[in-house]
């Protein structure tokens, strides 16, 4: 898994941070968070965020009620030497998770997206590919049992 990290400065500004590959975890796929210090509240981090990325003109990521959507071919061009990946490719649906960690007596609240290929695949869409001569071939069977 490979991790970003979006650090929301006090002006409002975003800079992205590219961890690398991190964690034991076998799936093949990409981390987004953006961390923000104190308990935030779900409601109160998702609008900030949302705030954040417009200000920011990040346009990769965004939210359209009630669902988080992302652009790869976005995502990809700000990302261009960290991330490469083929099989990260169309327009997806994603889901956000909201964290809330206690850690020596301070609290972090981590707004989290989890892209993997597993559900990149299962967004792509169905394709049925049919020949030309399996087209014929089933209509000349069927005429002939039509004829019998």
């Amino acid at each position: 898994m490979k991790y970003f990290v979006g650090h929301i400065f006090v002006n409002g500004i975003i800079k992205f941070e590219y961890l690398g590959v991190r964690g034991h975890n076998p799936e093949i796929g990409v981390t987004i968070n953006f961390p923000f210090h104190g308990h935030v509240p779900k409601k109160e981090a998702t609008k900030l965020l949302i705030q954040k990325l417009q200000q920011n003109k990040i346009n990769w990521l965004q939210f359209e009620r009630p669902h988080w959507r992302f652009c790869s071919v976005k995502f990809k061009s700000q990302f261009s030497e960290d991330y490469k990946e083929e099989w990260l490719e169309g327009k997806l649906i994603i889901d956000m998770e909201h964290d809330i960690v206690s850690k020596n007596g301070k609290e972090m609240t981590y707004l989290k997206f989890v892209i993997t290929k597993e559900e990149v695949i299962n967004q792509w869409p169905n394709k049925i590919f049919l020949s030309h001569k399996s087209i014929d071939k089933g209509k000349r069977s069927i005429n002939r049992g039509l004829l019998n």
